[in-house]
């Protein structure tokens, strides 16, 4: 086969050169340019006739070595300690078995070629040093291809430094989803639903508000700067930021102007979230089932009190107030 496959790749360029010298010059004989493309057509079917059954061939064998190889680990797997199974995840044998294995069906075929190159390597360069008559840029073409093993060698190193890497997180990945299942379970079967509600609810409370501020900051103040920007809240953290505020009650205008002007008229705003925040948690203790709940209803609904432009008609800040405000905030910035 390594013999086949020599001739094959150096005996069709040469008579596809010769073949070409015929319409090139007269001095080639019609008889040799019939010959000359007979034996290009030649190769090319002994091309197909060998080199394809061996490949069929190789990757057969792959696929034994493949099998024979998943059969070993799920055997070993049933013969391990219950030590070696605690060091062993689940991820590490699924990683083995569909990724690991797929290796042998192709590096199968490759196989020759690490001593089929080089000895074709040297067979091209006499042949075009020699007979072509290329002469010394024939050493010098081949050598400047020879400099790219190095790189070649070099960036298989890193692809699989990278594989491996991806083949960690993947473990990972495995472990982590396994343990989250298996929460899962034990909590759909003791009717935990309840309690670790209340546990992740104040986790995400936490994290809301970390979150929030960071996509105010890095998106909305900064990102889009230079863009016409709407940003509805019942934060107050973000009144001193933005150009200008407008207090809305019951779907009404109920006091518009920047942060100052607002001020300036009277509006205290720590006053209103604490009125609010009083008021939404003596509303929600009656209710057991929702105490858990009561601290994210009131940040969610902090500001409550509005004000009106009508001073004659104004009514004291502290019984203003409605179940559901809406704080708008705009700013308009032009380039």
């Amino acid at each position: 086969m390594a013999v086949m496959d020599i001739l094959l790749r150096v005996l069709q360029p040469l008579l596809l050169g010769q073949m070409l010298l015929y319409f090139n010059t007269t001095d080639v004989d019609k008889s040799y340019a019939y010959g000359y493309a007979v034996g290009v057509i030649l190769c090319s079917a002994l091309n197909v006739f060998v080199i394809h059954p061996y490949t069929i061939g190789m990757l057969h064998m792959g696929m034994k070595i493949r099998v024979a190889c998943c059969s070993l680990i799920y055997r070993k797997t049933l013969k391990l300690t219950k030590t070696a199974l605690g060091e062993t995840t689940i991820g590490q044998a699924v990683n083995l078995l569909s990724n690991d294995v797929n290796r042998f069906d192709i590096s199968i075929i490759f196989l020759h070629y690490l001593w089929l190159g080089p000895l074709e390597t040297i067979i091209m360069t006499y042949v075009m040093y020699d007979i072509i008559d290329v002469g010394v840029s024939s050493v010098i073409g081949v050598a400047f291809l020879l400099m790219f093993i190095p790189l070649q060698g070099w960036l298989g190193k890193k692809s699989s430094e990278l594989r491996l890497k991806t083949a960690i997180r993947t473990d990972a990945r495995v472990r982590l989803t396994n343990e989250i299942i298996s929460g899962i379970q034990a909590i759909k079967m003791y009717t935990w639903e309840n309690p670790f509600s209340a546990l992740i609810q104040k986790a995400r409370n936490a994290v809301d508000a970390q979150v929030g501020k960071h996509m105010f900051e890095e998106c909305i103040d900064k990102y889009l700067r230079s863009k016409t920007r709407i940003l509805v809240t019942h934060q107050l953290q973000y009144l001193r930021d933005v150009g200008r505020i407008i207090v809305l009650k019951d779907g009404a205008i109920q006091a518009e102007g920047t942060y100052d002007e607002l001020g300036s008229m009277g509006v205290d705003f720590g006053r209103l979230l604490e009125n609010q925040a009083k008021t939404d948690e003596t509303s929600s203790r009656p209710a057991s089932t929702t105490v858990s709940r009561s601290n994210s209803r009131t940040s969610i609904s902090s500001l409550s009190t509005v004000m009106t432009n009508d001073t004659s008609k104004q009514e004291p800040l502290e019984v203003i107030r409605t179940n559901f405000v809406t704080l708008l905030l705009t700013r308009i910035l032009f380039n």
